[in-house]
């Protein structure tokens, strides 16, 4: 049995900036189309990976790119779960605390947090270099 941590998504892209340890790839309409991660993606063909085994890359260079499933997990909570928990919570706590409030207040706080939320994921994923799809081979 492999543990979640462990399994890796895998695909090949294409190489198109190189920043350090950070590189800009671009993946194959094909691959993104049968995938909904927003790694890659039809809407957004960019994605940025670390290059931690240091492969000597140049433009155009084909890579594989791998991400762990439990980096896609953990990114699909954060971006479901925890705006749904919030909204509901506010949603709750203005029901609670302003029991005259509107259903249009209570959703209107509830989207705050929606918003909020989404920004909080924004700015703390942006951040997380270590949480980015990894380059394991260069082809």
């Amino acid at each position: 049995m492999t543990m979640l941590g462990n399994t890796r998504m895998t695909e090949t892209a294409k190489v198109v900036k190189i920043e350090d340890d950070v590189v800009t790839l671009a993946c194959s309409q094909r691959v993104c189309a049968a995938c909904s991660a927003a790694y890659c993606n039809p809407k957004a063909q960019l994605l940025t990976a670390r290059n931690p085994r240091g492969f000597a890359l140049s433009p155009n260079d084909t890579v594989e790119v791998s991400l762990s499933s439990r980096s896609a997990l953990v990114a699909g909570v954060l971006v479901f779960g925890l705006p749904l928990l919030l909204f509901g919570a506010a949603y709750a706590a203005l029901s609670l605390t302003v029991p005259e409030s509107t259903d249009a207040l209570r959703v209107g706080g509830g989207m705050a947090a929606l918003a909020a939320a989404y920004g909080g994921v924004y700015l703390f994923g942006r951040e997380r270099l270590s949480d980015r799809p990894v380059i394991t081979a260069r082809r």
